[in-house]
């Protein structure tokens, strides 16, 4: 499964890293999709459109609104509590990204083929993806044996996507009689 999440916690609590990660905005999309940050670190969101934006989150580890800001410009946040943060834009319904907070993890995203590696011993990973579950924040744990130097494969069922609705609010409407 590409654009998974699989973490594992870290046996010692590891110094985070000070370093600004970026969530950008380039055609009307978040950039990247899924951006994975320390628990206290800051995160630039610059918009690299030549638009305006409304960035907004209702997510519990960080409710906030980086109200109407255009091209060129950027706003800095930081994220102080561990989970999922789902990113939102008011002007743009399309536009919807992810900010994977941990809290001493090494966490990492599978790559097309859905393979990831974690340089590190565990007996458990939890797997995030957006449609694992129906309120996208859910994370499922999964058992694995950490002493074992064999590839382990874990099959992952999401749910559907939705589909796009793309009638428009404005058109003529016709209507059959049936007699």
């Amino acid at each position: 499964m590409p654009n998974l999440v699989v973490s594992a916690k870290l046996a010692e609590v590891q110094s985070k890293s000070p370093d600004i990660l970026v969530m950008d905005q380039i055609n009307k999309q978040f950039e990247p999709h899924i951006l994975i940050v320390n628990k206290g670190q800051t995160v630039k969101f610059p918009n690299s459109d030549n638009i305006r934006h409304h960035i907004y989150s209702f997510s519990k580890p960080k409710p906030f609104e980086i109200r109407m800001y255009q091209g060129g410009e950027s706003k800095n946040l930081r994220f102080e509590e561990s989970g999922i943060v789902i990113l939102g834009c008011n002007i743009h319904d399309q536009m919807l990204g992810y900010i994977y907070i941990t809290d001493n993890e090494v966490a990492k995203i599978t790559n097309s083929l859905g393979q990831v590696t974690l340089d590190i011993k565990a007996s458990e990973v939890q797997l995030w993806h957006a449609r694992l579950s129906n309120n996208h924040i859910e994370r499922q744990t999964i058992k694995i044996d950490p002493d074992s130097d064999e590839t382990q494969v874990v099959n992952v069922y999401l749910f559907a996507e939705k589909e796009q609705h793309k009638s428009s609010k404005f058109s003529a409407r016709k209507f059959k009689i049936k007699d």
